[in-house]
């Protein structure tokens, strides 16, 4: 763990805000050290909870006697429960979210009327606790011995601990006994500690099922999208964990920004598209609600969700499918009455025929939301994975992959590739002039050519020159890539040379979201591209990685050299164990020598 803010200590695996009380205020009869739960792991936003909370004790203790140990304890208390739903908020939302706090604590210290126990102040900002919260975990305390330490573990991670302990009883299928008046627990046993209670309307008790009659499945609740206990608020709260570098595999982890930073890049926008599908498809509800039987459904629906779906007016899932449905099963019927020749009906079903999510799409969303799922089960939310064992089979996905349309993707032939290159550059550092170029010529991803900075040209000691990818998705990406003579000759390496420890094209704006340079990018190049009439299935800035593998291998480049100019990792041992930084450069040049770029470009 990295080293610890003032005043702030561990224990356990909690953090907790611990200080020494001054002599002139501490008395005999009480403890010598205040202690307070901070609600978070993360020590830096420990140490910021820490200092406010110091700040606050600090003018509790300039009142001398006017303010006990206790009512200090008992307000700060409620301070850090209300500021652990601080981080979720936008900054400014925060800034004066923590402004109220700090105001109607200051008041409670000072003896005046405040809000910090007023229900409705805190329901505004989603602190207050679920109804009829502490009645619950009074009974479920002294239930079984486990949830003790289920609850425990849900205060440490800061968050609601009574569905942990709800989940936990559901799983050992124990009722919950029937609540003891003046429940006393186990002096072996610390006690911990429970929210303090709000005023709240009377709870409704749980209709008893007639003896003899089998068990009702609960209710499925649906929840408004801000419900702290509903999928879209705990897919929120995981991928924002994500993002901060956790990988959300047990409760005791660490965080590593760069993790996260790397998920930003590659995989935040999956993982946003799969929790927007599941909310859409199976509703908004508490993480503990949903079972197997969701999962399977919702994998069924998934296979008939319309290829283009989500990339124009937004449409609910179960609607846009209906609509697929219906648009398809008019067209055959008009293609079976249209009295044409059986095969001119069968290629013309096959045209009408609406392309649907693939294979690969699917897996991935449900991987996505499988893992999700994991870590509602590690952190005590949910007793299973309700993807747990719900997979297509083997022959399932060998079928449909059989049936799917052949790849969207595909090389470009030289006729397009002279149509694209014989575009006039605009200005010096054109973007879309030069990327396509160096794609085609080194075979690098889009994110990989647009990151380029002039540093990361050098030349090679003999007579030629090296481009070093350090920005990419995979370890094996991070390689040098010989570069080939004629993208030096016209005008890279002089490109490279003026813009120093720059960008080559630095007027290109970063996505907001994910921090990437090729999601604008990407819409501008498609534009530019339909408008050179380049409008064949098929075509994209990606396929020119694939024109540059299939040149490379056509000159007769291994695949180890093609694999370490590509940046992909070798499965083989020899490559793996004693070949680890790959072919050495001067066997990739001949490669990279082999791409006919001269009979793809020329300059005029």
């Amino acid at each position: 763990m990295p080293r610890l803010p003032p005043y702030v200590a561990a224990k356990g695996a909690a953090l907790v805000f611990r200080r020494r009380l001054p002599a002139r205020v501490h008395r005999p009869e009480t403890p010598l050290r205040l202690s307070v739960a901070l609600r978070t792991r993360d020590p830096r936003e420990a140490g910021w909870r820490a200092a406010w909370l110091n700040a606050l004790a600090e003018a509790g203790w300039r009142m001398g006697g006017d303010l006990s140990r206790d009512d200090l304890a008992a307000i700060l208390k409620l301070v850090a429960r209300a500021g652990a739903a601080l981080p979720d908020l936008p900054p400014p939302a925060r800034a004066e979210a923590e402004a109220a706090i700090d105001a109607e604590a200051r008041r409670a210290i000072a003896g005046l009327p405040n809000r910090l126990g007023d229900p409705a102040f805190l329901d505004a900002f989603g602190w207050s606790e679920t109804p009829g919260a502490a009645e619950v975990a009074e009974q479920l305390r002294f239930s079984i011995g486990g949830h003790l330490d289920a609850y425990d573990d849900a205060l440490r991670r800061g968050e609601p601990p009574v569905p942990a302990m709800e989940a936990l009883r559901a799983r050992l299928d124990a009722p919950a006994p029937a609540r003891s008046a003046t429940p006393t627990p186990s002096p072996a046993t610390p006690e911990p500690e429970i929210p303090a209670k709000t005023p709240r309307k009377p709870t409704k008790t749980a209709r008893q099922e007639p003896p003899g009659e089998p068990k009702r499945p609960p209710a499925r609740a649906a929840l408004r999208p801000g419900n702290p206990d509903g999928w879209q608020e705990f897919a929120g709260r995981y991928l924002d964990r994500r993002r901060a570098g956790y990988l959300c595999e047990t409760p005791d982890e660490t965080a590593d920004l760069a993790v996260g930073e790397r998920f930003r890049g590659a995989s935040l926008g999956n993982y946003q598209a799969a929790v927007r599908l599941w909310a859409d498809t199976m509703g908004n509800r508490p993480v503990r609600d949903y079972a197997p039987q969701d999962a399977r459904e919702f994998l069924a629906l998934l296979a008939r969700v319309p290829a283009g779906h989500g990339k124009g007016r937004p449409v609910p899932v179960r609607e846009a499918i209906r609509l697929a449905d219906e648009q398809e099963r008019r067209a055959m019927v008009e293609i079976d009455a249209s009295g044409a020749s059986p095969g001119a009906i069968e290629v013309a079903k096959e045209r009408a025929r609406t392309p649907r999510l693939k294979l690969a799409t699917l897996e991935r969303y449900r991987g996505n939301l499988s893992q999700i799922f994991a870590w509602a089960v590690a952190s005590g939310l949910r007793p299973e994975n309700p993807f747990a064992g719900v997979a297509m089979s083997k022959r399932a996905k060998a079928a449909r992959a059989a049936a799917e349309p052949g790849p969207a993707r595909r090389a470009w032939t030289p006729a397009e590739l002279r149509t694209l290159f014989a575009h006039p550059r605009e200005h010096i550092a054109d973007p879309l002039w030069w990327a396509p170029r160096i794609a085609a010529g080194t075979g690098m991803r889009m994110e990989e050519v647009l990151s380029l900075r002039g540093r990361d040209f050098r030349d090679d000691g003999d007579g030629g020159w090296l481009v070093a990818v350090g920005q990419s998705k995979t370890l094996a990406g991070r390689r040098d890539i010989p570069l080939a003579s004629a993208l030096a000759e016209v005008g890279l390496v002089a490109l490279a040379v003026g813009c120093g420890d720059e960008f080559l094209f630095a007027e290109l704006p970063r996505d907001r979201e994910r921090g990437r340079l090729s999601a604008h990018y990407t819409k501008t190049f498609g534009r530019h591209r339909r408008r050179l009439g380049l409008t064949a299935r098929g075509l994209d800035f990606h396929g020119l990685r694939g024109t540059a593998n299939a040149a490379m291998e056509a000159g007769g480049a291994s695949l180890t050299v093609r694999q370490a100019i590509l940046g992909h990792s070798s499965s083989a041992l020899a490559d793996s164990a004693y070949l680890r930084a790959g072919p050495d450069w001067r066997g990739r040049r001949a490669a990279v020598e082999a791409i006919p770029l001269w009979e793809w470009f020329r300059v005029e």
